[in-house]
């Protein structure tokens, strides 16, 4: 009698979340571009990069889904609400409010595999704590204040809730990490989300201008690209950790 392959689905919104995750050549399957890795044992990971917001977040998951897969997990950065997060800390989800229907959250609960425990012995410091899915970006500090003291979550995202509630429905595991890469205190500039598609690829011509319209924007997305590379390189260390939790410690000799 065949065993069965155990496949696991992971989920990336931006290209550059993808290449710290989980490495370069990827392939485009059924219109998404997937990344598939198994091992000699007969375990695979497939991987897709879902672009921005809960509709492609949604949808990747539900691909994934019809690949049998026997858990999903999203990886990303995110924006932080804590007030003591700063770019590149982690948050791995304990839970995932949905706030992109109703004013008033609907809380999806996540078991976690034993990735917190995993993480802080390997050296990778993260905090355990809810993240809040949101339909449009949260830019404000005073906003983002506002969603910490009403909802208590540390991070605050366009894609979580989205996968775990693909999870629920279909009563497989689901983990989400998050890294922090605007924190709390920090407001984020208004172009900066127009200069990238849905896709998360930069539109050179919007971007320049942007500029022209405002030449201080220069500054604000030099600064937010200083807080996205240890955001990445957070994202990076901690994934494999991770991703072996998830596989039950089989991730060995993947190619």
């Amino acid at each position: 009698m065949a065993t069965a392959i155990m496949r696991y689905g992971f989920i990336v919104a931006l290209p550059g979340e993808a290449r710290a995750a989980a490495g370069g050549r990827w392939q485009w399957q059924d219109g998404w571009p997937v990344k598939r890795l198994r091992s000699a044992a007969g375990e695979e990971q497939i991987w897709v990069r879902c672009g921005i917001g809960p509709q492609r977040a949604a949808a990747a998951a539900r691909w994934l889904v019809t690949q049998q897969v026997h858990g999903l997990a999203l990886f990303g950065v995110s924006g932080g609400l804590g007030p003591d997060l700063v770019p590149g800390d982690l948050v791995l989800a304990a839970a995932v409010l949905d706030c992109c229907e109703t004013e008033q959250p609907i809380r999806l609960d996540l078991v976690d595999e034993g990735c917190e425990l995993a993480l802080l012995i390997a050296g990778i410091r993260v905090q355990h704590g809810p993240v809040l899915t949101v339909t449009s970006p949260i830019r404000q500090p005073e906003h983002k204040a506002m969603l910490f003291q009403r909802h208590g979550a540390l991070a605050v995202d366009m894609e979580s809730a989205a996968v775990a509630r693909v999870a629920a429905e279909e009563a497989i595991p689901c983990t989400v990490l998050r890294s922090i890469c605007d924190p709390a205190q920090r407001s984020v500039a208004e172009e900066a989300f127009g200069i990238v598609d849905g896709e998360g690829r930069l539109r050179i011509k919007t971007l320049l201008v942007s500029v022209i319209n405002r030449l201080g924007l220069v500054t604000d997305l030099l600064r937010m690209q200083r807080d996205f590379g240890p955001a990445l390189r957070s994202l990076k260390q901690a994934a494999p950790v991770v991703i072996r939790q998830v596989m039950g410690g089989k991730i060995e000799n993947m190619g």
